[in-house]
């Protein structure tokens, strides 16, 4: 009896399924790390907004000290809104050849301020759901801060949910 062996030449239709099986599944993987490199990164860029937001509040209060001492800025608070920005007074310090007073400063920076919160000449905010707050406590010590709500991993689910974001700093003006 004579048994004859046939070699095989090339793929079988099984070997190449599961290879495009495998292939398909890496790409999804390399897929889901752009997305994740992409969320981190809009994260990350909505923070160094608030943080610069945020120290240009305190360094226009700081040029402007007698005026935030004396609590020109205590209270104001600012939800990025057109139509909250558009009842805001400014102190037109801009216009004035001669500058202005401390009160017409602090109008400025605060009208200033809401606009860059709002992205100055954009229809949308800079920071999503944006209130900016400025308060100053019994001891003379100011805090700045800003909230705003970003997209992020629910950690009970497979879910995002919007959750609220901050950043804040408490300084002396003197």
């Amino acid at each position: 009896m004579s048994i004859s062996i046939k070699l095989q030449r090339g793929f079988s239709l099984i070997e190449v399924l599961i290879t495009l099986l495998i292939v398909a599944i890496g790409l999804m993987g390399t897929a889901t790390m752009q997305l994740t490199g992409l969320n981190s990164n809009q994260s990350a860029y909505l923070r160094s907004q608030a943080s610069i937001l945020v120290y240009d509040m305190a360094d226009r209060m700081r040029a402007n000290a007698a005026s935030a001492i004396a609590g020109d800025y205590d209270g104001f608070k600012f939800k990025a809104s057109k139509s909250e920005l558009e009842g805001l007074v400014s102190g037109n310090c801009t216009a004035t050849a001669g500058g202005c007073s401390g009160d017409g400063q602090s109008a400025t920076d605060k009208y200033e301020w809401a606009q860059n919160i709002m992205g100055a000449g954009s229809e949308s905010a800079l920071l999503p759901g944006a209130i900016g707050e400025i308060s100053m406590d019994e001891n003379g010590f100011s805090t700045v801060s800003i909230s705003w709500q970003e997209l992020d991993w629910d950690g009970n689910s497979d879910l995002r949910n919007t959750s609220d974001k901050s950043f804040s700093i408490k300084f002396l003006v003197e």
